[in-house]
């Protein structure tokens, strides 16, 4: 195999595998064979230049990157694969610590401490300081103590600055914890290993001896500290880095992207080598992908080039609103699946979690099977199903399970054996919950204020019609943001208030769509929702993921949506340097697909439970694309913005060059409903059509509903039969 790469591998992965230069930038794009070069090279090193696979070191950044590398390198070389250092930066320098940590005082009895138990260190350490937790939540400190150990300070035994409220105090008894309990936590393994290397040259240079050739996989997501461990290590030896700096887009979390930039300013007799034939899509997705990302400053430049001969397809539509534009997918999708495409060839690319629930519920309507990747389902999301559990209690008094979990959430000092009795007394009287918590007689002094609000609640709850107004009111008596910001770091809390704004939406979104519609009719239709979800054989399915989840993956299909402004790109990417990233962003999710992309956007969309405007993304106009027409025409997008793109080839994507393109994307007016149509709803089951108004921007249409009655409904809310 490796007698005959010249045939196996282009121009460049050749170049990249055999070259002799002591540093080594290879900048790999997307789908350009990264892992393939890297695999390959090590292999060469040790079969035509006789290095000993002992003295190689492969770094990744996970688990199943690092498995898979030394899988591909096992049918390359056998058993001498089973002698290469292969892993994460932390499970190696975790071993350097284990063999070598007793020089700055971490012998092999240390172990690793887990993120549930550093919590508990952390809360009682504020208890003991008279802290109040609820101004000062213990895992914002975690969250600040985590982000000063990645950073030279750590390293130098300096303290972290005040941040918060006696954070220098907190760290010192929290460190203090961990070296009494002899334990290390996640952070510790590169610092600690960086800072041993500083302090005893002798250790230092014992692992420049033994690692000669160092290869690093993705090293555009490399923080400070990761780039200073590689550079001590590889000063004198043979270093290669792979990466594409215009896929950084993990600086919220502390990738440097100046650390593949400047690359050749650390390291001499640098060779860059560029790996540009992309062999995923075919060129119409990767001119518009290219001319995006050309607009970006700090970068190393290059094109990718398709390797393959696929006459791509490209779709850019607006429509109306969040529910059209998730209306027109399934379409798509179902025409696509009629064409045979695979269910799990299809992807739905989303900026934020939050949007995922649009698509969840017309998927469902529609039966079409999918699955949320790196997410739970909307309406299983733990905040999500908090809110929602107050109000199944107080449409369903005998719902245990909601009972249970509002009594505890937020935490109310009520504790499972309390809540037993009085769930065993309203089944043994037959009395409902709420009842029971007055007339069990099982709740003590100190706990009948807490009650007391509760029970309150739901009466205050009565008051009021809407169910937006519910869940409002649900949220702000229970304190529930300050409850997320208290046990949730920054961006998963921030996360989490998303969520909740978008079920504010939703409920917005479910009254606008029905004349008359009730809470339980609400709670039916996420119940629906969650449980379609569960039931599904989900080995072929449609995928929803954010831009962020999809990176390493690829689909024949991929629909990117919201691209709108204060969308994507994000409201918060305020300066150049949070825009850059939100375009390679936008770089990466372009180039997930291999033949056709869709391009997604609304010109009104419900956020927190408002409905507003907001113009197309900037990135489409970069990329070349407008809207056919304000009325979701359906024609391919096309458009010359900025005399700088004049060397897209806009004929390229001509609607005349085949029947995909120059086809209706909007199906609003062929689909419209006639009177005596037979209808089904998500929640309300099988109809038949009465009357129609189109008076409005969007069609209604007055159902007959088998179970329940007339309604008068949006048609976009409605499935022929």
């Amino acid at each position: 195999m490796l007698d005959n790469l010249e045939v196996e591998l282009n121009k460049e992965q050749y170049d990249a595998v055999v070259s002799k230069n002591r540093s080594l930038l290879i900048i790999a794009g997307a789908g350009t064979g990264k892992t393939r070069v890297i695999t390959y090279r090590i292999a060469y090193l040790i079969k035509k230049y006789d290095v000993r696979p002992g003295n190689i070191l492969a770094v990744t950044f996970t688990n199943k990157a690092a498995s898979e590398m030394k899988s591909r390198l096992y049918s390359l070389i056998g058993s001498l694969s089973t002698a290469l250092h292969i892993g994460t930066f932390h499970s190696i320098c975790l071993n350097i610590l284990r063999t070598d940590g007793h020089f700055i005082g971490v012998d092999d009895s240390y172990s690793v401490i887990d993120q549930d138990d550093r919590l508990v260190i952390i809360k009682r350490i504020i208890k003991d300081l008279g802290i109040d937790d609820k101004r000062y939540p213990p895992r914002k400190y975690l969250h600040y103590i985590s982000e000063f150990k990645n950073t030279m300070s750590y390293v130098n035994y300096q303290k972290p600055s005040e941040t918060i409220l006696k954070l220098a105090l907190v760290y010192d008894r929290y460190q203090e914890q961990l070296n009494s309990s002899r334990f290390i936590d996640f952070d510790d393994m590169l610092s600690l290993v960086v800072r041993m290397f500083y302090k005893d040259s002798s250790v230092l240079e014992k692992y420049q001896e033994i690692y000669k050739h160092i290869l690093v996989d993705e090293y555009q997501d490399t923080n400070k500290i990761q780039s200073t461990f590689l550079s001590l290590i590889g000063k004198g030896n043979n270093i290669c880095v792979v990466g594409d700096d215009d896929q950084s887009i993990y600086g919220w979390r502390g990738a440097e992207i100046a650390n593949i930039l400047n690359f050749d300013k650390e390291y001499e007799d640098v060779k860059e080598i560029k790996l540009v034939e992309n062999y995923r899509a075919g060129q119409k997705i990767l001119d518009i992908a290219n001319n995006v990302i050309e607009y970006n400053i700090n970068r190393r430049g290059k094109k990718l080039v398709s390797a393959k001969d696929i006459d791509a397809e490209i779709r850019y539509e607006t429509l109306s609103n969040e529910a059209l534009e998730s209306n027109f997918i399934i379409e798509e999708i179902k025409t696509l699946i009629l064409k045979d495409t695979d269910y799990f060839d299809i992807a739905i690319l989303y900026r934020k979690n939050s949007q995922s629930r649009n698509f969840e519920i017309s998927l469902n309507r529609a039966g079409i099977k999918h699955k949320v990747i790196g997410a739970i389902s909307f309406y299983q999301r733990k905040e999500v199903k908090d809110i929602l559990s107050y109000l199944r209690v107080y449409e369903n008094r005998f719902d245990i399970l909601s009972f249970r979990r509002s009594l505890k959430i937020p935490t109310r000092g009520i504790g499972d054996g309390t809540i037993d009795k009085v769930i065993l007394y309203s089944q043994t009287n037959g009395v409902d919950l709420l009842h029971s918590l007055v007339d069990s007689g099982c709740i003590s002094k100190r706990q009948q204020v807490e009650i007391d609000k509760y029970l309150q609640l739901f009466i205050k709850l009565d008051s009021m019609v809407s169910i937006r107004d519910k869940i409002n009111y649900i949220v702000e008596n229970i304190d529930y943001l300050l409850y997320l910001r208290q046990y949730d770091d920054i961006d998963t809390a921030n996360k989490r208030v998303d969520n909740i704004a978008e079920l504010y939406s939703a409920a917005v979104a479910f009254e606008e769509s029905v004349e008359g519609v009730n809470l339980r009719d609400f709670l039916s239709s996420t119940s629906l929702t969650s449980s379609a979800t569960e039931e599904q054989d989900l080995t072929n399915t449609v995928k929803l993921m954010t831009i962020h989840a999809s990176k390493g993956l690829e689909f024949d299909t991929v629909f990117l949506t919201g691209l709108e402004e204060g969308l994507f790109p994000s409201s918060q990417s305020s300066d150049d340097g949070d825009i850059e990233e939100e375009r390679r962003l936008c770089y990466v999710a372009l180039t997930r697909a291999k033949r056709r992309l869709y391009l997604t956007s609304a010109r009104e969309r419900l956020t927190y439970g408002k409905r507003s405007r907001s113009p197309s993304s900037i990135f489409l106009r970069e990329m070349g694309m407008v809207s056919s027409n304000t009325k979701s025409s359906g024609m391919l997008g096309r458009s010359i913005l900025d005399s700088s793109i004049d060397k897209f080839d806009v004929s390229s994507l001509s609607t005349n060059s085949n029947s995909y393109i120059s086809s209706s994307l909007s199906k609003l007016d062929s689909d419209s409903f006639s009177v005596a149509d037979k209808v089904s709803h998500a929640v309300f089951g099988d109809g038949v059509v009465l009357s129609i108004d189109r008076s409005g921007e969007s069609e209604k249409v007055v159902v007959h509903f088998k179970s329940t009655g007339q309604k008068k409904i949006l048609s976009s809310f409605l499935n022929r039969r």
